[in-house]
């Protein structure tokens, strides 16, 4: 049984106090001439190696079962120090007691471990254990602009500041180059597990995926059939969470104007091996298209663009922009949505896009230039669990 011994009665400026033992005596004394000159009732309470006061002034009512309000206060505070719960707690257990302290600790100490908060308080805990967390999922595509040597280990350094703050689950990469490439690898070695494509040529594709919640299975090169500028298709097979199986497809379209073309064939090849996957494979497809605005006139019935998923928001539109970018020298104009990002969702779909954005919008000033010509775009997905199917008659006459 707790033992709590009340010395006096309450409040000097209505506060809770504690001393150490050591001043008990000096403090002990102060208590009793400031009660006797200053008409001040005072409660104190012994608890292991401490002693906790309350004052409040004297009054000649009569007491009644429930104190002032501020007393009420500092007792549920009390409360709930010498049982390690809450206000909540101490403030039903002191009501239901008439605030008596003792008698509610003790009350409350001889209650079953599982029966001694309030049911209110239990029940919240139950619902809040019962409450999925939710998981999110973000994909991050950035052509770096490998092919320009100008500021380069400054460039791709802001590219890991900023990949390093929005924290991607899978990152995909173009123009990766030897010598931003050891930079990448340096930087992002600690939080990233990099996806070797056995880079063939001087510049290549690169994914990087996150080493919390996600594991690769496999991963290949692909070469387009028709190339001249040694483009494919890095593939990877990946689990996120333990239990959602992608696809992840990076990719650097043919450039040029004029390859239209070859891009409209290499982008078949892809929507062949998107439509070939399982439909419990959620397939990702990104990277530098080089579509212009109006080359791209349709996508497979199965197929989206993350960038119209998210409402097509105005601030992302442009990913190649000579108005904003400090490294393209040409005409403002020629503003295009380069870089995309594409999905096939698996059946059920597991993920729901919530966020679209650019990054690498921001002026390195020891350069005055950005960390690409190219904007970087990222998205943000919600994970949607899977929903067990009704086990039994009553659960389908409630979902009615």
């Amino acid at each position: 049984m707790i033992t709590l011994r009340r010395i006096l009665s309450t409040n000097l400026k209505s506060r809770l106090s504690t001393m150490s033992l050591r001043n008990f005596i000096f403090n002990f004394v102060l208590l009793l001439v400031v009660s006797r000159f200053y008409l001040v009732e005072c409660e104190i309470y012994f608890w292991k190696e401490e002693i906790f006061c309350i004052f409040r002034m004297s009054s000649s009512e009569d007491d009644s079962d429930i104190p002032e309000d501020d007393v009420c206060l500092l007792r549920t505070d009390l409360f709930a120090t010498v049982t390690g719960t809450n206000a909540a707690c101490g403030q039903f257990y002191l009501q239901d007691c008439k605030w008596d302290l003792t008698v509610a600790i003790n009350r409350y100490f001889d209650q079953p471990d599982d029966a001694r908060l309030p049911p209110w308080i239990r029940r919240m805990i139950c619902e809040d254990k019962d409450t999925v967390k939710k998981m999110y999922f973000s994909i991050m595509s950035w052509n770096l602009d490998g092919l320009d040597s100008r500021n380069i280990v400054s460039r791709v350094n802001a590219a890991c500041d900023e990949i390093l703050e929005l924290e991607p689950s899978v990152l995909f990469l173009q123009e990766v180059v030897p010598e931003n490439f050891e930079v990448l690898k340096e930087r992002l070695d600690e939080k990233y597990r990099f996806l070797d494509n056995n880079d063939r040529y001087y510049y290549h594709t690169a994914i990087f995926i996150n080493r919390t919640n996600l594991e690769c299975t496999e991963h290949h090169v692909v070469d387009f059939n028709r190339t001249s500028m040694n483009r494919n298709m890095f593939i990877a097979l990946v689990e996120f969470d333990g239990d959602v199986q992608l696809c992840l497809v990076n990719s650097h379209l043919e450039s040029g104007r004029s390859e239209t073309r070859i891009r409209q064939s290499q982008l078949k090849e892809v929507w062949s091996l998107m439509a070939a996957s399982p439909d419990d494979v959620t397939v990702f497809f990104g990277g530098d298209m080089n579509l212009g605005f109006g080359e791209l006139k349709a996508i497979p019935v199965d197929v989206t663009d993350l960038f119209q998923d998210c409402g097509s928001p105005k601030d992302a539109c442009v990913t190649w922009d000579p108005g904003t970018n400090a490294n393209l020298n040409i005409p403002k104009r020629c503003r295009q949505r380069f870089d995309r990002i594409f999905v096939k969702s698996s059946k059920p779909a597991r993920f729901k896009p919530i966020e679209f954005s650019l990054v690498g919008k921001k002026l390195i000033r020891s350069g005055l230039c950005h960390p690409s010509d190219h904007y970087g775009i990222y998205c943000k997905m919600e994970k949607i669990e899977n929903i067990e199917p009704l086990n039994n008659e009553v659960e389908r006459n409630e979902m009615k």
